[in-house]
């Protein structure tokens, strides 16, 4: 389990910090930090809204459950999604995370019945199984976690979602997306967006990427036959669309990029926290073994709440003035709700760098509103249910099936985080299984 110092905490400051985030290393023309806990201590040490002078805007840095409420939720209609444009857009194009407006909204009508809770109870039972039999092929010995979370996931989503079996290509799209989505927060996070006119190295590898992801998408499309899935329903929507070729890959993209990695990396975390707490694994292969999924949900719920795959919300530039938890907020300011500042916020948890998993027994205590793992509001993750399904399947599968165990227990100590997309271990972590 990773730990953490906790700063003395303030009341939220006004005051413009310039950028000065812990554990900054300017690379280059860019800064690379460990944005979500660098983000975090920032909050503790200046106060829960935090004014930080960027250099090329202002914005807000947030971990209260108050603000994020407020502009999630309560006065989402005067926050309008700024940020993930730019680089981003060259990689996502107009799929769900990146699009705003009318297009997000029909696109999002288009792609949510196929998510909800109706779909999702008739798709229970082949979800669980195919993730269940992903997980039997992790097998016993050393086993990189992180390749075999993700290869489980992706596998998973796109035959129950899309209908297609895309087993020969995971290795592809593993490396395809890790490239990707790295180039785009790289670029997004330079101060001089040289690839913005010039066709660089690092640009040129990146379109090179992008052409093979493009190929593998379009091989999808080209051999897929009509099954009844949200598949069909996207295909027919481009062919109505002049631009429908680009707009199918964009969210066929978005959807598998998104749809594995937020299951994928709470799997990971949920292995190495369970790793390092033996008498939590003992407590929850023992509820597994007798029918009781209690404890199962409390571990999930815990190991979102450390480490939430959406750590952090995309910035939302308040359309008029406003306030939030006190803090004027000027028409065009942006505010960054950063999910994980929040999860450990020593005002609103206790303990909050301990695994827990307790402290979500009460039926009530994953409602809090100081509780967002899938974020808020009209833009929460329209997958939410299907990663509940499948995470459950998934960790029950392998506790019944496995001991787990750390193979170097100063690596569960040092381990640092990957916050990109999603809130991943900074290096693929191996485990020991064990077959019980």
């Amino acid at each position: 389990m990773v730990t953490h110092a906790l700063a003395a905490r303030a009341a939220p400051s006004t005051k413009a910090h310039r950028l000065s985030l812990p554990g900054a290393i300017r690379l280059g023309n860019h800064i690379a930090v460990d944005a979500a806990e660098a983000i975090r201590q920032v909050c503790d040490r200046h106060g829960e809204v935090v004014r930080v002078r960027m250099p090329r805007h202002t914005l807000y840095l947030t971990s209260s459950d108050v603000a994020i409420q407020h502009v999630l939720k309560t006065r989402q209609a005067n926050y309008e999604k700024a940020t993930l444009r730019g680089a981003f857009a060259s990689l996502f194009g107009d799929g769900l995370i990146i699009s705003d407006g009318p297009r997000w909204l029909a696109d999002r009508r288009l792609m949510q019945p196929f998510f909800g809770k109706t779909s999702m109870t008739k798709l229970k039972e082949d979800i669980g199984a195919s993730i269940a039999e992903e997980v039997r092929a992790f097998g016993a010995g050393s086993v990189n976690v992180q390749a075999a979370a993700d290869r489980a996931s992706l596998v998973t989503f796109a035959r129950t979602i899309f209908g297609v079996e895309i087993g020969p290509h995971v290795a592809a799209l593993r490396r395809l997306f890790a490239a990707g989505v790295h180039a785009v927060y790289e670029r997004d996070g330079a101060l001089i967006d040289w690839d913005r006119w010039f066709t660089t190295k690092r640009q040129e590898r990146f379109l090179g990427d992008r052409a093979e992801l493009y190929a593998i998408v379009d091989a999808l499309v080209r051999d897929h036959t009509p099954n009844g899935t949200m598949f069909d329903a996207l295909i027919d929507a481009a062919r109505a669309m002049p631009n429908g070729a680009q707009w199918l890959r964009d969210h066929v993209i978005t959807m598998l990029i998104a749809g594995h990695e937020t299951v994928a990396a709470t799997l990971v975390w949920g292995m190495m926290l369970l790793a390092a707490a033996p008498r939590a694994q003992a407590e929850l292969r023992l509820g597994i073994d007798h029918g009781d999924d209690s404890y199962l949900k409390q571990v999930l719920f815990e190991t979102m709440r450390l480490y939430p795959a959406v750590w952090c919300v995309s910035g939302r530039r308040a359309l008029e003035a406003d306030e939030i938890a006190g803090v004027p907020i000027a028409a065009g300011e942006m505010v960054v709700p950063c999910i994980y500042a929040m999860h450990r916020n020593a005002r609103l948890w206790s303990q909050p760098d301990a695994f827990l998993p307790e402290r979500f027994a009460h039926a009530q205590a994953s409602k809090r509103p100081s509780y967002l793992p899938f974020g808020a509001g009209a833009r929460v993750c329209i997958g939410e249910h299907m990663a509940m399904i499948m995470l459950e399947a998934a960790l029950k599968e392998l506790i019944a099936r496995y001991e787990i165990a750390p193979i170097d227990r100063s690596m569960l100590r040092e381990v640092g985080h990957d916050a990109a997309l999603t809130l991943r271990p900074k290096t693929e972590p191996f485990l020991t299984l064990t077959t019980r």
